[in-house]
């Protein structure tokens, strides 16, 4: 494996890493994907103009790869926390989740009546498929490579980052078929293909695993940043992989940080845990209800904002009465306390 996973830290400290620091920048992700998506569907077209929208445009860009990166993270902290337990058998919970994650993907993407979606679309992948097929393959690699996973896996962000420097034409990889080629579109047609989207989860996984420290998070960031960089390049370019890990690694060194020492707001911390709740429900509000064709791209800068926190609030009301409900569902059907053990213990 290269790396050990286990250096003597407890498990639990881990776990509080996760919950104080990890998704508190997960629930500021979310705050962000909302505000990005209203952006993109109701601001008028005269306001997408000019350096400052255009600055705004770059650092919204920047969410999608802190959310691969985030749960590539979390990933890798649960495998030092697996290794640590000695158990070394498949993830069936995560396992089950990720399909989960995947089906939502192209689900949300279904060519129902009134969507605008058609079937090409519905094929092309978006972040849930990229990042559930992804940590699918790091668990793969995990098991199947145990002591060398991760030199493989670094093999793997390798190749997934450096195939975006291969021209557009010799990119896909030209088999005729669609669901298949969607993987590594280079055309627009697919949101967040492998490449060189797979190299954030990839990445958060090595981090966490090879135990990369605070202060080093910055100094890789600002490395990263020094590198050069052509005026214009593509979404599948190296230079456009790197340049972004370089700002979020030191995004996420000053959440982590500030984290630290001072409270993190308790709506916040939820928010990063539903994160993929709220995602399936501000999608839903904006464009199944549908939102986007009632009000259309005709909002000034205040109305959009405006909008972005009503579609906020909405969207954290509504997945909270879904994990209520849900919650009291799982509670109902958890055995009685003395008749199969404590009551919800292991459910969630």
């Amino acid at each position: 494996m290269g790396h050990s996973f286990s250096n003597g830290e407890a498990p639990v400290a881990v776990a509080g890493e996760r919950h104080s620091w990890l998704d508190a920048i997960r629930g500021l992700a979310v705050l962000g994907m909302i505000v990005t998506h209203t952006i993109n569907t109701l601001l008028a077209s005269e306001w997408k103009t000019g350096e400052m929208f255009g600055r705004s445009v770059y650092v919204s860009g920047l969410v999608a790869p802190t959310f691969l990166w985030i749960a590539g993270y979390a990933h890798g902290l649960g495998s030092i926390r697996r290794e640590g337990r000695g158990d070394r058998g498949w993830p069936a919970r995560t396992l089950r989740r990720l399909v989960l994650v995947l089906g939502l993907g192209y689900l949300i993407h279904l060519p129902l009546p009134g969507t605008g979606t058609t079937w090409r679309l519905f094929f092309g992948v978006d972040v849930l498929q990229c990042l559930a097929v992804t940590l699918l393959a790091v668990i793969a690699v995990e098991k199947w490579w145990p002591r060398r996973s991760g030199v493989a896996l670094a093999l793997l962000a390798a190749v997934m980052v450096g195939w975006g420097a291969l021209p557009a034409e010799r990119a896909g990889l030209g088999t005729g078929f669609w669901p298949l080629e969607a993987w590594f579109d280079q055309s627009g047609l697919s949101l967040f293909p492998l490449v060189p989207w797979a190299g954030f989860v990839v990445a958060g996984v090595l981090m966490a695993r090879w135990r990369v420290p605070l202060w080093g998070w910055p100094v890789l960031g600002l490395l990263l940043l020094a590198l050069p960089s052509p005026p214009f390049i593509s979404k599948s370019h190296p230079t456009f992989f790197l340049e972004r890990l370089g700002w979020l690694l030191l995004a996420a060194s000053v959440c982590r940080c500030a984290a630290q020492r001072v409270p993190v707001p308790r709506w916040l911390l939820w928010t990063g845990r539903e994160s993929l709740v709220l995602y399936v429900v501000h999608l839903s509000l904006l464009y199944f209800v549908p939102t986007a064709r009632w009000i259309g791209p005709v909002l000034d800068p205040w109305l959009t904002g405006l909008a972005a926190l009503v579609l906020t609030a909405c969207s954290m009301g509504l997945a909270w009465v879904w994990r209520r409900a849900w919650n009291r569902r799982r509670d109902a059907a958890a055995p009685p306390a003395g008749k199969g053990g404590p009551r919800g213990v292991g459910a969630g």
